[in-house]
């Protein structure tokens, strides 16, 4: 019987193991592909469900507000 829940007690700890690696590679993946849109100058559009499980990441460009000056022209 002791080996029964040893066995058991194994496989729940491997099986807790490999979903808390594959949410945090997939957390990561989702920090990567954001900071690749910041790189290209671009802003990322996220949707993003629990946990980071399933996500999208969309780069558009960046709204830039024209250049406006307080200085009088001369």
């Amino acid at each position: 019987m002791k080996i029964k829940k040893k066995k058991l007690f194994m496989v729940s700890v491997m099986i807790f193991s490999f979903f808390v690696i594959s949410i945090i590679s997939n957390y990561n993946s989702l920090e990567n592909a954001k900071s690749a849109c910041v790189e290209n100058n671009k802003s990322p559009n996220i949707e993003q469900e629990f946990l980071a499980i399933n996500w999208a990441v969309s780069c558009s460009e960046q709204c830039q507000a024209p250049f406006v000056s307080f200085l009088p022209l001369r």
